[in-house]
């Protein structure tokens, strides 16, 4: 179900027993962020709905820690994940909470949020402490990295040092033997993220409630781009999960790229939205769904300037606009002005 009002978008996905929400609202630059937080909260509310993850991005993609008192910011996007008919519980972190966690019974979620300590380090070190951070946390869940289907990662002054990130992030993937088959779905982008660290993330983790549970998770190849691991970048197209009464299709961030893994119409907004949403769609065809069928999504736009041409674009096509929330941000090369991630699900 699909709503809108009040500058205030509303997705529901609802399976037995499970509803997720997804919500996001825009604001100018004169409302003051917690006013727009309180939006999402009370649409979570109307659905008895829990918090799982949430997100704020001013217009030039600076994220704002959301534990902090927020004032009056340039125009913003905020959006939630929130969950009806089920526990959420709460992990927190010297009295920060880090990660939710909830089980619709056939698999049990976790999603977190997560930055380096030390943040005196050199970029690439803190990189690898954050990994550690999310394989520590992982563990003490009764997960691994095997487990996690889906990450985020915002880079400060990406441009300048995304090769060592995937450096760090391909190294420590080989350390725990994941292999092209079981890397999870991810964004990478250049944000600030909060406070002088170099880089935060988030994750999305699952582990079937039992052994024997009929879901199934699987990395799904690209009808028109090659697998980004052929050009030093450790993770899927995307990953659909399988379950008894449902199927998710997380698709990662995805750039105007040929199959080699070259930038197509370099520099040119227009040309590289229109090929990153046909790959975007024949993803969704791929796996027997459609612009209809998306949750969630992001639209990640170098230049501010671009965001009211993604609504223009989207709408002659067909695309509900409802489901895409434009974010200022540097993609991780400096040819590329677009990049698009989605999530869709159908009930089965």
């Amino acid at each position: 179900m699909a709503a809108v009002g009040d500058n205030v978008r509303v997705r529901t996905f609802a399976r037995a027993g499970c509803t997720a929400v997804f919500a996001s609202a825009t604001a100018p630059w004169d409302t003051p962020a917690g006013t727009v937080i309180a939006r999402l909260e009370r649409v979570a509310e109307r659905h008895s709905a829990k918090l799982v993850s949430r997100g704020l991005h001013v217009s030039r993609g600076q994220p704002l820690e959301l534990n902090l008192t927020l004032g009056t910011v340039p125009d913003l996007v905020a959006y939630l994940w929130a969950v009806a008919g089920v526990k959420v519980t709460s992990l927190a972190e010297r009295d920060d909470i880090v990660a939710n966690s909830f089980s619709d019974g056939h698999a049990y979620y976790l999603h977190a949020n997560l930055s380096p300590t030390d943040k005196a380090k050199p970029r690439a070190d803190q990189a690898r402490e954050l990994f550690e951070r999310m394989d520590a946390l992982l563990r003490s869940c009764g997960m691994s990295f095997h487990n996690v289907v889906r990450t985020w990662f915002h880079l400060r002054h990406i441009l300048e040092w995304y090769d060592d990130f995937n450096a760090v992030r391909n190294a420590f993937y080989a350390e725990q033997q994941l292999d092209r088959q079981n890397l999870p779905a991810s964004t990478a982008v250049g944000t600030l993220p909060p406070g002088d660290a170099a880089l935060s993330a988030g994750l999305l983790a699952l582990k079937p409630v039992k052994p024997d549970s009929p879901v199934q998770v699987a990395a799904v190849p690209s009808p028109q781009q090659g697998p980004a691991q052929d050009y030093g970048s450790a993770f899927s197209r995307a990953i659909e999960i399988t379950a008894p009464d449902h199927r998710r299709l997380l698709i990662s961030g995805t750039a105007s790229i040929d199959e080699r893994g070259a930038t197509l119409h370099p520099r040119r907004f227009h040309p590289q939205m229109a090929k990153t949403f046909g790959v975007v769609g024949w993803l969704l065809e791929s796996r027997g769904m459609g612009w209809a069928d998306v949750l969630h999504g992001v639209a990640y736009i170098r230049r501010a300037e671009d965001i009211p041409a993604l609504e223009k674009f989207m709408r002659p096509r067909g695309i509900p606009p409802i489901h895409v929330v434009p974010v200022a941000a540097t993609v991780c090369r400096d040819d590329l002005l677009f990049e698009l991630e989605i999530e869709a699900g159908v009930v089965t």
